[in-house]
C-alpha cells in the first residue's frame, strides 16, 4: 500500500511503501529513505499521523495497514523506542534543572 506524504516544506511529497509480504516491510522514498535510514515520514505514519497524508482520504487505508501490524515486531520496536524517547525527554528536563542549580552554586547563591 502506497501513501504519498508531505515534506516539511509542504511542497514535495515522497511515497511511503507498507509492503505486507512475508516480511513486513516499510520504506520511503525521500533522501534518508532511499538508504534505508530512519526517517519522519515512515515513523509519522507508523504512529498514526494523518497530517502527513498528502491524501487526506487515504486515512482510512492507514487505519487499516496500522491495525495489520498490532502486535508485529515493528509494532513492538516501535513502543520501545516512544518509551525510549520519553525517558530521554524525562531525563533531559531533569539535566536542565541540575545546570541551574549549578549556575546558582558557582554564582555564590
Amino acid at each position: 500500500m502506497i501513501f504519498i506524504v508531505k515534506s516539511s516544506d509542504n511542497l514535495t511529497t515522497y511515497k511511503v511503501d507498507f509492503n505486507f509480504g512475508e516480511v513486513v516491510q516499510v520504506q520511503c522514498d525521500c533522501p534518508a529513505g532511499i538508504y534505508g535510514k530512519h526517517c519522519k515520514h515512515k515513523m509519522g505514519l507508523l504512529q498514526g499521523d494523518t497530517s502527513l497524508l498528502a491524501d487526506p482520504n487515504q486515512s482510512g487505508l492507514l487505519t487499516e495497514c496500522l491495525s495489520r501490524l498490532d502486535g508485529s515486531d515493528i509494532f513492538k520496536a516501535i513502543q520501545e523506542l516512544n518509551a525510549c524517547e520519553h525517558q530521554l525527554s524525562e531525563m533531559k528536563k531533569i539535566c536542565e534543572k541540575k545546570k541551574k542549580s549549578l549556575e546558582k552554586i558557582l554564582q555564590g547563591k
